[in-house]
């Protein structure tokens, strides 16, 4: 980095856990979920510009106009330092599949928050940043502060917990599942028992190799996989290749599976890489630095 120039890995999600329990009078559902950050990542570039703002990307899926989540963050940050225009350039270079239950536009939103607030010295605070990270969508909050977090009432909510090692194997068939469109499938009359989340979040603070399985958990599986048969077949595979434990990710359409170590992990990716979209070997990852220590 140098005073005009900064870049940052911007980090997907997995969800390890996700229940609907109701929905709200604002039109959102309240969850509950465990969100766990991993390795794969998209590399955002910024770089101060006398011109225009002008957010430029890899990837033709990605929209680079005011409907980008991170041209939604610099607007925010512009409204709340009351500045005309913070001037930059930021080329994504895209990793992370787009519409695939991996949090890369959420990602790159909380990303950009950090990244203006160092390149442009507005020393705003954790909680300042985190504030607007929630005017920007329901996931931003958890990608600011990275590791292992649950995430309550709208997904909002956050609380870090214990994290651990995780070895991931991400599988996308290229199928992108609006999140909107998801979330109408849902029918809360089946969603009648809930699995006991306090649990899950003991047991997935510390997971045993043997019964990780047990405590996985995402409700739009029931609504998602019969419009979209492969994803359960994804995961059948995952299990069949030694798994010990496989989930969708969000509302689809990514499926991982967790590996009892790395090369387990990789025998699988190099199998299934010919045979899907988009195979990735990845890791759990840690907080981010900037992130407070308030476990």
């Amino acid at each position: 980095m140098n005073n005009d120039n900064l870049i940052l890995q911007s980090k997907a999600k997995v969800n390890l856990f996700l229940d609907i329990l109701s929905k709200r009078d604002d039109g959102y559902h309240s969850i509950n979920t465990v969100y766990q950050l991993t390795e794969l990542s998209d590399e955002l570039e910024f770089e101060k510009t006398k011109g225009e703002t002008r957010i430029v990307c890899d990837s033709p899926d990605v929209p680079t106009d005011s409907s980008n989540t991170v041209h939604k963050s610099v607007k925010l940050l512009s409204t709340y330092k009351n500045i005309k225009s913070l001037r930059v350039r930021i080329k994504i270079n895209k990793h992370i599949p787009v519409g695939a239950g991996l949090g890369g536009g959420s990602s790159n939103a909380a990303i950009t928050l950090v990244a203006l607030n160092k390149l442009f010295r507005l020393n705003l605070s954790f909680n300042e940043l985190l504030n607007i990270a929630k005017q920007i969508g329901m996931d931003v909050p958890f990608h600011l502060y990275g590791g292992r977090c649950i995430g309550t009432e709208r997904g909002e909510v956050i609380k870090q917990i214990p994290n651990s090692l995780l070895h991931l194997v991400l599988i996308n068939t290229g199928l992108q599942i609006p999140t909107k469109w998801a979330y109408k499938q849902i029918n809360l009359d089946e969603l009648v028992e809930h699995p006991s989340f306090d649990e899950c979040i003991i047991k997935l603070s510390n997971p045993s190799v043997n019964s990780i399985n047990k405590y996985l958990y995402n409700a739009f599986e029931r609504f998602i996989f019969p419009h979209y048969p492969i994803l359960k077949s994804i995961k059948e595979e995952l299990y069949k290749e030694g798994a010990i434990g496989a989930l969708m990710s969000g509302s689809g359409s990514s499926i991982y599976g967790i590996f009892e170590n790395n090369i387990k992990a990789k025998k699988t990716a190099d199998k299934l890489k010919e045979k899907y979209k988009y195979v990735f070997l990845t890791n759990s990852a840690p907080n981010y630095p900037w992130a407070p220590k308030n476990l």
